[in-house]
């Protein structure tokens, strides 16, 4: 087939999965036809989607399996999806389509590769726990235009736990939508002993706790770029500040930078060990740390 061909049969987006064994899958909750069955149509088009997006994910885990595909893609049509993830996609790019795409509830990856997600809100109501964990040996795990919005005092909306590595969180928006009462208590948290050539860019992180935090059993965050973000508290308290901008209780820090970010907070970034690599890589990030307005380049 010529490239022209492919494009006009299938557009630019199709084109990406026109390759041998890749697949589409496609999930409408509120379609008429909608139903999780594995009949060879449901799942495959619009006119007979899948109901759930649990459900899709295991139907691409279960042939990632059988074929090792280089990549899958999952669409989900705009609506509200009632669901605890308990798996993440392998390889497997997930896109929402028409208006908001919220999935309600918290979420566990299980140990998933290469899974990339685009302008999904994940929103919980559920206290004290994580919206999403991305659990041990997760790599290539992708957030590109999400949401985590917080409806309970949660604990965070992201948590990276064990060891993950070539993480992106992109053009994203953490926190709470007007109620600090539902802000978490951390926004992103590395919680695990590897983060490792990861980056979080150009998000919008609100907490009246703390935005980003690295945990003491991390061991290596090496090139893990924390670059562009706004970080601060959100709506509906803008006479108070965060805690903690920047959260790094680290006992021998590895290489993490700590770039460019525009924080507000009572302290912007903390380092729990002095004189370290990543003090050395914190640069030029602007800050109104403790109501006083000061640009902080260096430690």
């Amino acid at each position: 087939m010529l490239l022209l061909d492919a494009v006009r049969k299938y557009g630019w987006v199709g084109l990406v999965n026109n390759r041998p064994n890749s697949h589409n899958y496609f999930v409408d909750a509120n379609h008429a036809q909608a139903l999780d069955a594995i009949d060879g149509v449901h799942g495959q088009t619009w006119e007979t989607p899948f109901a759930t997006v649990a459900y899709a994910i295991t139907q691409n885990n279960t042939a990632h399996a059988l074929d090792s595909n280089p990549q899958r893609t999952i669409y989900i049509a705009s609506s509200t999806y009632t669901e605890n993830l308990t798996a993440f996609p392998k390889n497997c790019t997930v896109i929402a389509t028409g208006g908001k795409v919220r999935i309600q509830g918290y979420h566990s990856t299980g140990a998933a590769q290469n899974s990339r997600w685009h302008d999904v809100q994940f929103r919980s109501s559920t206290a004290s726990v994580p919206i999403i964990t991305v659990a041990n040996a997760s790599h290539g795990i992708a957030f590109y235009g999400c949401v985590w919005d917080s409806q309970a005092a949660i604990s965070e909306c992201l948590l990276f736990e064990g060891s993950n590595s070539d993480i992106v969180v992109e053009d994203c928006r953490f926190g709470y939508e007007t109620n600090p009462a539902n802000s978490p208590d951390i926004a992103i948290r590395f919680g695990g002993v590897h983060a490792q050539r990861g980056k979080v860019v150009n998000n919008q992180i609100y907490s009246t706790g703390i935005g980003i935090q690295i945990d003491a059993t991390m061991i290596s965050n090496n090139f893990l770029l924390i670059k562009d973000n706004v970080i601060a508290c959100g709506l509906g308290s803008a006479d108070d500040q965060m805690a903690i901008g920047i959260n790094d209780l680290e006992v021998s820090p590895k290489g993490g930078m700590y770039v460019h970010n525009f924080i507000s907070a009572v302290d912007a970034i903390y380092f729990a060990a002095a004189n370290t690599k990543s003090q050395w890589a914190c640069i030029c990030n602007y800050v109104n740390q403790g109501a006083t307005a000061s640009r902080e380049d260096s430690f």
